[in-house]
């Protein structure tokens, strides 16, 4: 398994929900969920987030997103709050696994976020399952 010292503001952008973690020397030091459509949640949320990390020369931030127009908004909140650009997973930066797929397949980066994660953890071969948006959507009884 990787030690990875980094400090990073890392965020999963959905289509309903966004999730926030800051990570301090690789570990998890505070998160939150919230309506990525939220400005003013939004803006609160990555000051309060980020403020671990404001020390850290080093800190960077990274969106991954399906939805590049939200991920867009998104790094124009980075931006204006942080006065930093945001690294965008598949866009400015490969995620570093293999892809033994069709060529006509499609893959969405989240995907691939959580297999290289799941990888980094248990460093093996293991069986992922990502249901979020099957359960977002499931209906009331």
């Amino acid at each position: 398994m990787a030690n990875t010292q980094i400090n990073l503001l890392a965020i999963n952008l959905g289509n309903t929900r966004c999730h926030i973690g800051a990570y301090v020397a690789g570990e998890l030091e505070t998160d939150a969920q919230l309506d990525p459509g939220n400005a003013t949640e939004l803006e609160q949320a990555l000051n309060r987030l980020f403020d671990p990390l404001s020390d850290a020369d080093d800190a960077v931030v990274y969106i991954g997103s399906v939805n590049p127009q939200a991920a867009e908004c998104v790094a124009e909140a980075v931006r204006k709050v942080l006065g930093m650009e945001a690294v965008r997973v598949e866009r400015d930066v490969n995620v570093a696994i293999g892809r033994q797929l069709d060529r006509e397949t499609i893959i969405g980066e989240d995907r691939l976020l959580n297999a290289a994660a799941a990888y980094d953890r248990f460093g093996q071969a293991c069986v992922v399952v990502d249901a979020a948006a099957a359960l977002s959507s499931r209906s009331s009884p």
